[in-house]
């Protein structure tokens, strides 16, 4: 039962609002001028649209009008709809929900969008989507139900958890419902928010009214309406004055800038109320007109002037219709006002739009809902009343009275059972003559005459069809007197006084459509036939004017005339477009559709003035001009019919309004109303493909990014040669359709022709060759205007086309002329000189063997002067028995042995660079061979501490080799190891084989070679500059990967820097591989053998070099420094200088500074060529330290040339010796530089000053610094008795032994009798100044005992201190 009674007073309530709305539908049928009919557009899902229920709507910055539905986003051009939705994988291309409430445009080039899953951002300039959820920001709820955004914050309506204000510095505020607290929000069922001014926040509530938050203070208020606080507020809105629009359940209410509250409620009349209380949504237009969207009473237009001002109430109501008079649907959630001051509806059942000026073109069709519409979309004839009102002939529905003030019609039709009434329904002619008569031409019914008073008829021209009965023109002369042209039944002319019509003879039955009267009061008809007749109506001359008598005249076939001022005549014929007749030089000319024309089948003609012609064809209208021939179309108007305007069917009124009757309806408009100024719907580059994909932003094509941005916001793009295969989609947004546009392109610098595309806004290029471009698109719309828009397109030719490529072509062919110019020349070069290159090549062949022959022998001559040296060397040691001279005679033969040696490795080396090395192969015992070898190292080994080990098999190992060379090529790796292995590494000799080769292995810890030298140490004389430097002709690895090379085997390198290096020599074990080989037998074999024995090529191992100083406690030796790394050279050198000299030694340059600072030598003799630091490096270094500077320094080097001497001089040597050298001339230079020291010692002294000391005055200037400094040093403690040496030496910046020796050295002094010198000099001087007596100078340098200082005195100067007092000038 409760359920009955509830189901019950839901039925009463949906009859009641049925009942209310089909009321107020009948009360707002009210009559609106034809010009104030607006006409509305649906547009819905069959057009593309995702969903019919239109939520929000915006237009972006480049005029797209965008659409949120429950079903997506939906952005619309003109001509098609593109959707975004959400995609099954979530991502920044794609939205995050499909339900969207509102869309707004923020910033230009971005749309905020609220969805149920939170506020989505899309950046169309990017073309991706931003989220703003609960995730990164929203508080509560992902259900954003309004949003409001302005430069300062972001505020949102999140249903059912209230409002967040989010700031731009990043703070966040939430407004909620607190059910206690009635300052906080009423509800947080947010429907609808609104920021206003700076600091107001409006809250809309679902059922709960509205609230006002002050973002300054925080605070929030319930704003009640009309004592309400319970209402539903579906939209808050701000007009352009600051008034604030509240739309709810219960009316309009508006917050006026005032203070005053408005009200708008429902009215069961339009004009005074609403046509529905349930108000959803707001729009202001550019006219002083609030559009109003309502739930159940679709839309309403209220007078915001009166209404604000006077509260005067001024509503029209447009209640849903399906006939584009009205909304489509009773429910409009959301309006938008473009651009163009045109209206975006939104309703229930998809997208509407109306243009709130009307359509400067109005259309007027048959309509069976509507009592107010003409009869038949196919309309006849036309001519207007003497009181303004037009009639309408129909074909099918007889005659209408339109009344364009009103918009009210009146039918007149054919009544079988009525004599008195039409002849037929079938109206193909009217005319309203100067007595008010209205004469009605039918289709085969004859011809009617009406009074207009009561409507009755009285029938003319009845009967067959050759008697008049199909008119189709009636037309009233100058006169007055009216004619008719019928088809196939000829003219016919009307008698008043009989009330008849006369049959014109002359004429005979041709088919007249049209007829016109020039200034003479010739009529010009149009036949369909006979082309155009010229007739004379007073004495009935004819002339026709057709395809017989003018070339140029395309058809007879006339449908409509007229004749112009100029005398000339226009004619509208079918299919061959409008022809201009000028008759006196019987010459026509055609425009067509060539020409701009809208269609070449012309029906019908209107003057407006004389520049200003309207044209009905069977695609639209044209305007012809006369004066300039020029053409323009109104096709692109919305409201033009899509059909053929039919003949004879136009009408100017005398007010100047227009009206075209066509098979689709009526058209009305006042050409002085329609847009004076040139139509410039903007063009917008939609899609870029290329190689058929699309492009995206940002996306990479073969590592070339195309678009930064959306194509729409481009104005350059760049391609690559291989992406030519290109398409662009563009459109013309001209709302609410493209229509009637005529699209075309054209590439500068390629295409020089514009290139229609048949209405498709689409550039299609394929293989264009790399430039720089400019295509430029067009739309031509039917009022003949244009827009153009430009892009730049570059196509990056390929590498080889490139002005790089070119220039590198240039080079290559500069260069390839030049090599076969210079080819060319050599050769003619070469020809000439073809038989002399022949007597030169014998002379350089006959020159190597002679200088091969030369080597030879010179090598055997230095061989045999040697074998003299050792010979008789051997007979001295055996017979010498004394130590000194023995020492001396092993270091000779020793020496001579290593020259002998490096002769045979020379000859061997030479011998292989020319092939003439042979092998002598013989089957060895290779394992005994290499543990002889290996032991031959041992001394040198443990004299450096070197672990030398070696890996052998456990059985004797035989092998086919040449035993000379395999024994040179492992004497040369186990030397090259010891070389460049550092004391305490490790060096291990290994042997391994398998059937086919043995391999030797070298391994060291050495210093390593660098990757890049690698491939260069076995070239001839190669030394590696990573290594450190050691003597040597670097040919010991190039002879023996020569002589591994001979034994068909192969030498290798594995190294790395500071971790040592690996040698691997593999040799074939089968001695049939071996060219140039000679085989010998057990007996030579055991002479070589012994040979071998004998000139074995033993380790060099370093002698006993003097290491420890040679110093004798005789105090008057000199000391001297000997470095050098040849420890033969040294021990020589001690020899030389054993009992003349104390001796220190060192191995190397950094050592040598070492003992120099220690042991401040009186000289120093030094090698150049050394490891660590050189004897050039080790002179600079001493000669800039204060305590060596003054110890002269001898070098001694293999270098005599020019540049090494004057380098050596420049470094600061004392003396430069070249190797060899005479031990007397060293030992005289030795003694000579001695000398020189002691010399500047006397001078330093003053002991003879007359003498100038030989040395360079550079040296003399810098010790003399020194001593002025040390004289001043000590002078500064003249009071004290006793000088603190410490003292001193710590202001010198020098050790207390340094500045003993280096003063020494200097003057001869130790520092303490330095220091008395000084003090007594300082004496003199005061004593010969005269104001000192002695014992006063005495006491002033800090003598106490005047009799011990006068003792000194006299010791110093050779005379007493009294002598000086009595004669100043001693």
């Amino acid at each position: 039962m409760i359920l009955s009674t509830g189901i019950k007073k839901v039925w009463f309530l949906v009859c009641f609002a049925c009942v209310s709305l089909l009321g107020a539908q009948n009360k707002s049928s009210q009559h609106r001028a034809v010009e104030d009919e607006l006409t509305f557009y649906l547009l819905d899902v069959e057009l593309g649209l995702s969903n019919n229920g239109i939520n929000s709507i915006e237009q972006d910055s480049l005029g797209f009008i965008w659409v949120g539905t429950p079903e997506g986003l939906n952005r619309y051009d003109g001509t098609q709809f593109k959707v975004f939705k959400k995609g099954n994988t979530p991502n920044k291309y794609q939205l995050n929900d499909n339900f969207i409430h509102k869309i707004q445009l923020v910033d230009k080039h971005q749309l905020y969008i609220a969805t149920n899953e939170g506020l989505n951002i899309y950046d169309f300039k990017q073309e991706t989507f931003q989220f703003l959820n609960t995730s990164n920001g929203l508080l509560g709820s992902n259900n954003v139900s309004s949003f409001s955004k302005s430069t300062s914050n972001l505020i949102l309506g999140v249903y059912n958890y209230g409002v967040q204000v989010s700031y731009n510095q990043g703070d966040t505020n939430l407004f909620e419902h607190s059910p206690n607290n009635p300052e906080t929000l009423s509800s947080n069922q947010v429907l609808s928010v609104l920021h206003q001014n700076d600091s107001v926040v409006w809250v809309g509530t679902e059922k709960h009214g509205l609230n006002k938050i002050n973002l300054n203070t925080k605070k929030v208020n319930r704003v009640p309406i009309q004592n309400h606080l319970n209402l539903r507020i579906n939209q808050l809105y701000t007009d352009k004055q600051n008034n604030l629009w509240i739309g709810s359940n219960e009316g309009v209410h508006v917050f006026t800038t005032h203070g005053d509250t408005l009200n708008i409620k429902k009215s069961n009349t339009e004009g005074v109320g609403l046509s529905d209380n349930n108000v959803l949504c707001f729009e202001e237009d550019n006219n002083n007109q609030m559009w109003i969207g309502t739930r159940n009473g679709g839309l309403n237009i209220l007078n915001t002037s009166s209404f604000l001002n006077s509260n005067t109430i001024k509503t029209q109501w447009y209640l849903p219709q399906d006939d584009g008079s009205s909304v489509f649907n009773r429910t409009v959630l959301a309006l938008k006002l473009d651009w163009d001051n045109n209206m975006w509806i939104g309703t229930s059942t998809g997208l509407n739009y109306v243009n709130p000026n009307g359509e400067p073109i109005k259309l007027l069709r048959k309509n069976s809902s509507k009592k107010e519409s003409i009869g038949h979309d196919r309309v006849g004839a036309l001519t207007e009343s003497f009181n303004q009102n037009i009639w309408i002939g129909t074909d099918g529905a007889g005659l209408d009275l339109l009344n364009p003030k009103t918009g009210t019609i009146k039918h007149f039709v054919h009544h079988a059972n009525d004599a008195k009434s039409l002849s037929n329904d079938y109206i193909i002619s009217l005319l309203e003559d100067s007595k008010n008569r209205l004469w009605v031409g039918t289709y085969q019914g004859g011809l009617n005459k009406m009074d207009i008073k009561t409507g009755r008829c009285k029938h003319y021209l009845q009967g067959d069809i050759t008697e008049g009965s199909d008119v189709r023109v009636i037309f009233e002369d100058a006169k007055g007197t009216i004619w008719v042209g019928t088809n196939r039944g000829g003219l016919y002319k009307y008698n008043e006084s009989t009330d008849t019509f006369s049959f014109v003879n002359v004429l005979g039955k041709i088919d007249v459509r049209d007829i016109s009267e020039d200034d003479k009061g010739y009529f010009w008809m149009a036949t369909y036939g006979n082309g155009i007749l010229k007739y004379n109506p007073t004495t009935n001359e004819t002339f026709f004017y057709n395809t017989s008598n003018i070339s140029t005249f395309k058809t007879n076939l006339i449908y409509s005339i007229l004749a112009l001022s100029s005398g000339n005549v226009l004619a509208g014929t079918l299919n061959e477009g409008l022809l201009l007749l000028n008759p006196v030089q019987n010459t026509v000319k055609a425009f067509t559709e060539a020409d701009g024309l809208s269609n070449n089948t012309v029906c019908s003609m209107v003057l407006e003035d004389a520049t200003s012609i309207w044209l009905g064809t069977h695609r639209g209208i044209s305007n012809f001009d006369p004066s300039s021939n020029t053409i323009y179309n109104l096709n692109t108007y919305t409201n033009i019919q899509q059909g053929k305007f039919n003949i004879g069917s136009s009408l100017i009124t005398n007010s100047g309004v227009l009206y075209f009757g066509g098979d689709k309806g009526l058209n009305v408009f006042n050409p002085e109303k329609l847009k004076i100024e040139a139509e410039k719907h903007p063009i917008v580059i939609e899609k870029l493909e290329v190689l058929n994909k699309e492009v995206q932003v940002n996306e990479s094509f073969n590592d070339n990014v195309i678009l930064n941005n959306s194509i729409q916001f481009q104005d350059h793009i760049a391609l690559d040669y291989h992406q030519t295969f290109f398409s662009l989609d563009y459109v013309s947004l001209k709302y609410p359709f493209v229509k009637n546009t005529k699209y075309a392109y054209k590439i500068d610098g390629y295409q020089d022709q514009w290139v229609d595309t048949d209405g498709t806004g689409k550039v299609n290029l394929i293989n264009m060759p790399h430039g720089k471009y400019v295509l430029n698109v067009k739309a031509k719309f039917g009022s003949g205007d244009e827009i153009i828009k430009k892009l730049n397109i570059t196509v990056n030719p390929p590498f080889w086309k490139t002005l790089w490529a070119y220039l590198i072509y240039l080079v290559v062919s500069s260069l390839l002329l030049y090599a076969i110019l210079k080819y060319l020349a050599e050769r003619i070069t070469l020809l000439n000189s073809l038989s002399f290159e022949k007597k030169q090549r014998q002379l350089e062949h006959n020159f190597n063997e002679e200088r091969i022959r030369f080597f030879t022998s010179f090598s055997h001559e230095l061989k045999t002067p040697l074998t003299l040296i050792l010979a008789p060397l051997e007979d001295l040691l055996s017979e010498i028995t004394l130590l000194k001279h023995k020492k001396s005679l092993q270091l000779i033969q020793k020496n001579a042995n290593q020259l002998l040696q490096s002769i045979n490795r020379l000859l061997e080396f030479r011998k292989s660079n020319l092939g003439l090395s042979k092998l002598r192969i013989e089957n060895h015992n290779l394992t005994e061979l290499l543990e002889q070898w290996v032991n031959n190292y041992f001394p040198l080994a443990k004299k450096r501490g070197i672990t030398l080990s070696f890996k052998l098999p456990d059985e004797n190992f035989y092998a086919w080799f040449d035993l000379e060379k395999m024994h040179i090529i492992v004497n040369n790796l186990l030397s090259n190891a010891f070389k460049y292995t550092p004391d305490n590494g490790k060096i291990k000799l290994s042997l391994d084989y398998n059937e086919n080769a043995f391999t030797i292995k070298v391994k060291d810890t050495g210093y390593g070679i660098s990757e890049s030298d690698l491939e260069l140490i076995f070239e001839r004389y190669y030394q590696s500059p990573s290594t450190n430097s050691k003597n040597g002709l670097g040919i010991g690895l190039a002879l023996s990967k020569n002589f591994t090379e001979l034994h068909m085997g192969t030498i290798n390198i594995k190294s790395e820097l500071k971790k040592g290096s690996t040698f691997l020599v593999t040799i074939p074990r089968d001695k049939s591989l071996f060219n140039n080989v000679i085989i010998d037998g057990e007996n030579t074999k055991q002479a070589r053998l012994d040979t071998l024995e004998k000139t074995e090529l033993i380790a060099d191992v370093e002698p006993n070099k003097p290491t420890n100083p040679n110093l004798n406690l005789n105090d008057k030796k000199q000391l001297i420094l000997l470095v050098d790394d040849n420890p033969d050279i040294l021990s020589y050198l001690d020899t030389l200088l054993d009992g003349q000299h104390d001796l220190i030694y060192a191995n190397d340059g950094e050592e040598g500074v070492q003992k120099a600072m220690q042991y401040i030598p009186d000289l120093i003799i030094s090698d150049v060529m050394m490891p660590k630091m050189n004897g050039l490096e080790l002179c600079n270094k001493l000669k800039e330290n204060i305590e060596t500077t003054h110890i002269p320094i001898i070098l001694l080097t293999a270098k005599g040339n020019t540049e090494s001497i004057e380098e050596g001089y420049m470094y600061g040597a004392d003396d430069y010796i070249t190797k060899p050298f005479s031990g007397k001339i060293l030992q005289a230079r030795i003694q000579n530089i001695l000398e020189n020291r002691t010399q500047l010692r006397n001078y330093f002294l003053n002991k003879n000053s007359a003498i100038t000391p030989i040395t360079n005055n550079g040296l003399i200037q810098q010790e003399k610094e020194f001593l002025i400094k040390l004289e001043a040093v000590i002078l500064e403690y003249l009071d004290l008795e006793k000088v603190d040496v410490k003292l001193v030496s710590t202001q010198m910046g020098m050790s207390r032994t340094s500045l003993f020796r280096k003063l020494k050295a200097i003057t001869g002094l130790n520092i303490n009798q330095y220091i008395r010198k000084v003090k007594i000099d300082k004496a003199a001087e005061l004593i010969r100044s005269g104001n000192y007596t002695i014992a006063q100078a005495s006491y002033e340098v800090g003598f106490k005992n005047v009799k011990y200082f006068r003792k000194l005195f006299k010791e110093q100067f050779n005379y007493l201190p009294s002598k000086l007092s009595k004669n100043k000038t001693v």
